[in-house]
């Protein structure tokens, strides 16, 4: 697998722009490099999440199939009640082709197509000389993959033939190479881990740039100093996940300006699946193939050397790695789908959640030393891993299937 960049992420992404000028015209930016990319590489298929639409219409352009992946159920964010009355009433064409059950209905706008009919797509494909307004009714009907465990979500009855559930996808063997890279720089964690046997694992991810609170000096400095005293009085270490360039990094740094040197060790942003089998297992002398090799393959014949806890934001990648991990979590929502992620794993019994301004001293008690919720996260481990290998072949089944019937072939 290869990677094409085509923006330098964080700094410059739009998503992280606040300005509604400066946002929209780096959007446009993007919109452009994504275009430039899609046709220079001359696709055959594309995969598109339900974040960037996008690949929908390039698909379209290109006039290739393409497959639909969301990391949430659609359904939390539904279309607009007046959105259907104005589709009935300025597209009459469309709302009659609909209607008349060919391939492509309304449970499918309703499911997720209504986003294509909103301003900003229409922009776009004006970019690529396609209709403002898609023609709908005379495309086939697009894929759309979950991907999240089915065990933690039953598919509503409504969307049962419109989407099918590919698991967490979790694949440590992707990230292979990056681990690689910061493989050395990461072994000073165990030095600061010595007789410890149990450690939290911080990880607020992406909202420590969209979730405006990150930005408040003096909440930040309430949020460190709750962890602070929940470490103290736990006695137990934490790794804490942060970009230096971030308003988060600046505020701890005042915080242990002032204060005594907290039991946190801070860790630039890494690969999880390099970051949580260095502090469950620790680093021996072996060469990093080696290692990686014993705790992603044969991690069972492994001893561990400390228990995990995960406090972090909640977002759908984060909780599914937790979850694949069988690690306890505790998730301060603070956006998007978070509160369902953070419903869903409270509900199953492997993840507590955390209000803004809480002590954290009851959750992180809640973590420790219970083997009953140990046992809970053995069993969603093993249920995810299997449905992420049956996700993953229905998936490439489903994607197979498309290329066919445009006269394509899967590599």
């Amino acid at each position: 697998m290869e990677y094409y960049r085509i923006e330098s992420y964080p700094l410059h992404c739009s998503v992280y722009i606040t300005n509604p000028e400066e946002k929209e015209m780096h959007r446009e930016k993007e919109r452009i490099a994504l275009w430039e990319a899609s046709s220079t590489l001359s696709p055959t298929c594309i995969v598109f999440s339900t974040f960037a639409l996008e690949g929908w219409s390039i698909a379209e352009r290109l006039s290739i199939p393409c497959i639909g992946i969301s990391l949430f159920p659609l359904s939390l964010y539904p279309m607009p009640e007046e959105l259907e009355q104005e589709i009935r009433s300025c597209l009459p064409k469309l709302n009659q082709a609909l209607l008349s059950k060919k391939e492509i209905t309304w449970k499918h706008i309703r499911h997720w197509m209504w986003r294509l009919l909103l301003e900003d797509q229409g922009n776009f494909r004006d970019m690529l000389g396609l209709p403002e307004v898609p023609i709908i009714d005379e495309m086939p009907v697009t894929p759309i993959v979950y991907a999240f465990d089915p065990t933690l979500f039953t598919i509503p009855l409504q969307e049962q033939d419109v989407v099918s559930m590919g698991g967490f996808w979790t694949q440590p063997d992707i990230f292979k190479s990056e681990a690689a890279h910061n493989f050395l720089y990461l072994q000073d964690i165990k030095h600061f881990l010595v007789g410890h046997t149990k450690v939290l694992l911080i990880d607020f991810g992406s909202m420590v740039h969209l979730y405006p609170p990150f930005q408040d000096p003096q909440w930040l400095e309430g949020l460190i100093r709750r962890i602070d005293a929940c470490l103290v009085h736990h006695c137990i270490p934490a790794v804490w996940v942060m970009d230096k360039t971030t308003a988060l990094f600046g505020a701890y740094q005042k915080f242990i300006s002032l204060h005594t040197p907290s039991l946190v060790h801070v860790c630039n942003p890494v690969p999880h699946d390099l970051l949580i089998p260095m502090l469950r297992y620790g680093v021996s002398g072996d060469s990093f193939g080696s290692w990686w090799q014993k705790v992603h393959h044969a991690s069972d014949t492994l001893h561990e050397k400390r228990q995990l806890i995960a406090l972090h934001h909640g977002g759908a990648g984060t909780f599914g790695c937790m979850l694949t991990y069988r690690i306890p979590q505790l998730i301060m929502s603070c956006m998007f789908d978070q509160y369902f992620w953070a419903d869903m794993g409270e509900a199953c019994g492997i993840s507590k959640t955390v209000e803004d301004g809480c002590d954290l001293k009851d959750e992180i008690a809640w973590a420790m030393n219970n083997t009953i919720l140990q046992e809970t996260c053995k069993q969603y481990q093993k249920r995810a891993k299997e449905n992420t290998h049956r996700g993953l072949e229905d998936t490439v089944r489903i994607i197979q299937e498309i290329q066919q019937r445009k006269g394509g072939t899967l590599s």
